[in-house]
């Protein structure tokens, strides 16, 4: 469950931040890369869990699988990213015309207020 959660986490991100983006043009998507990325998170995703809490709890004085789980859950964050990169196609649009939101502006004020306090 924890790693269908993360994986879960990491697609939404993804491809919610791909679908903000605004640009003079649009993104045609190839559905069998799609879903390879989301594949690629789940499974690797899960591995780090199951390593994480099945594996250490065996061999609870073996440190290197705590640095294992973590590799293998940047695999997943990174791996599900780079195939979902693969998965967009940009087609330039010179008709399109591009308009931004004014609530555009008030959440990049808030991106910038968030990153001061953290």
């Amino acid at each position: 469950l924890g790693g269908l959660c993360a994986a879960t986490g990491v697609c939404v991100m993804h491809y919610v931040g791909m679908q903000a983006m605004i640009f003079k043009g649009h993104i045609v998507w190839s559905a069998g890369i799609i879903a390879a990325s989301v594949i690629i998170a789940l499974i690797a995703a899960t591995a780090a869990f199951w390593i994480m809490f099945r594996l250490l709890a065996l061999f609870p004085n073996y440190e290197l699988l705590r640095v294992g789980s973590a590799i293998i859950m940047s695999l997943a964050v990174n791996g599900m990213h780079y195939t979902g990169m693969k998965a967009a196609k940009f087609v330039y649009d010179e008709d399109k015309t591009i308009t931004v939101p004014k609530s555009n502006l008030i959440s990049q004020s808030l991106a910038l207020e968030v990153s001061i306090l953290v």
